[in-house]
């Protein structure tokens, strides 16, 4: 008697096609860019995976570059912000790097979206880095041509990085209009060393954790996520490395300042209306014990103190 096999099923874990979507669009987008056994067929196929089918086939390029050479997470904080305001904007495709350059594709669009949208991430870049980058965007162009449009705005922006008087800037931006290719030169080389970039960096950081210091969710991880683009574990580092102090450290003794500031100065204040003012307006108990820990006192004890010295 022939022996029975039973089979069952077996539940494999689905893979997220979401969680891979980002890095396979880059991919394919520096493929399409650089590599010639690439060509239309490929978008076609591409425009179906990544549910582009709304997209016509006249497109644009805007090519994004750091002024020098800087560390890689520099680079990446200059993608997320550009990626951000592209996207808010309804601008964002596909974006991906080419060395040192950020490359986005995208559809349709008003020049004067696009000026605003690159200004945005200038504003925003030098607000937090004290850095600047130089930027090129193409005219619309047929899809077919992705490659070459992409190769005459790598070779017109490399010749940009170089340093440039007003005059030879003029110049060189009208020859960008002739070829439908369009540049923003603005500011000087940054001749600025690393140091005075984490410099920069630490000092906006606490200049956000002073005007912030009433949001319970103030956090490493928020600045690093919403204001400065960059990777948690090396803002942290750099903080300590440039103040001695681990951020959350930091906040909590500059919170514990604020609050004795706040008894000195308002004695009609609650030390629940404190604890909210310092970020901690769900949390008196927890307000309680951090204030007592770092100063011996706890608030009311420390408050009477205050008020014999009086």
């Amino acid at each position: 008697m022939s022996p029975r096999i039973m089979v069952k099923d077996v539940m494999m874990p689905e893979l997220s096609l979401q969680r891979y979507l980002p890095h396979i669009k880059q991919q394919v987008l520096r493929e399409l860019l650089t590599n010639k056994t690439y060509g239309f067929r490929d978008w076609v196929q591409l425009k179906q995976l990544l549910n582009l089918d709304g997209w016509q086939n006249s497109v644009r390029l805007i090519l994004l570059k750091p002024q020098r050479s800087l560390e890689s997470e520099y680079l990446f904080a200059l993608a997320n912000i550009a990626e951000d305001i592209f996207r808010e904007e309804g601008l964002l495709a596909l974006d991906t790097m080419v060395g040192a350059t950020l490359v986005f594709l995208v559809d349709d669009c008003s020049l004067e979206c696009l000026a605003r949208s690159v200004e945005m991430i200038r504003y925003y870049y030098k607000r937090y880095y004290r850095l600047n980058f130089m930027s090129v965007y193409t005219d619309l162009g047929d899809v077919h041509n992705l490659r070459r449009m992409f190769k005459e705005a790598m070779s017109l922006l490399n010749e940009a990085v170089n340093p440039v008087s007003a005059a030879e800037s003029l110049d060189l931006r009208g020859d960008m209009r002739r070829q439908g290719l369009r540049t923003q030169i603005r500011g000087t080389r940054d001749a600025r060393t690393d140091a005075g970039e984490s410099s920069d960096i630490v000092a906006s950081m606490i200049r956000y954790i002073h005007e912030h210091l009433s949001d319970p969710a103030l956090s490493l991880q928020k600045l690093s996520k919403e204001v400065f683009y960059m990777n948690s574990d090396y803002l942290g580092k750099l903080f300590l490395k440039q103040t001695g102090e681990k951020f959350s450290r930091y906040v909590m003794r500059v919170r514990m300042e604020k609050a004795v500031q706040y008894m000195l100065h308002n004695a009609d204040l609650k030390i629940l209306d404190i604890a909210a003012l310092v970020g901690f307006p769900h949390n008196v108990q927890y307000f309680s014990q951090v204030f007592k820990k770092m100063s011996g006192y706890s608030p009311s004890q420390y408050r009477d103190q205050l008020q014999k010295r009086a």
